[in-house]
């Protein structure tokens, strides 16, 4: 089964507010395992939003499930200050994702 719902390339197609999304996986061959970059647009009078995630998508049962989390600190430099996991464009707010859940049903 081939997930298209948060495939980036299809994603622009249905959510008209993200200017830019990446996902990159965590583990070479570990097809489920992903740390995701979202850039969303200013909406409305609120700032736009950047969030950089933890994600792990499965199947069961014909069933896509999609679970993901911040990762922390990703605006700030590394422990050997290597440079930040993905800097937030100048006039954008890092967004901050608890925790997400999406269930998907053929």
């Amino acid at each position: 089964m081939v997930n298209v719902a948060y495939n980036p390339k299809f994603v622009k197609k249905w959510d008209k507010n993200l200017v830019q999304f990446e996902e990159t996986p965590v583990v070479e061959g570990k097809k489920s395992f992903f740390k995701t970059y979202l850039l969303n647009k200013k909406k409305l009078a609120f700032s736009g939003r950047d969030f950089c995630e933890k994600t792990f998508n499965f199947y069961s049962n014909g069933k896509f499930y999609r679970y993901s989390t911040s990762v922390d600190n990703t605006e700030l430099p590394g422990p050997i200050g290597e440079a930040p996991e993905k800097e937030s464009p100048q006039d954008i707010i890092r967004g901050f994702t608890i925790f997400s859940c999406a269930m998907l049903e053929r």
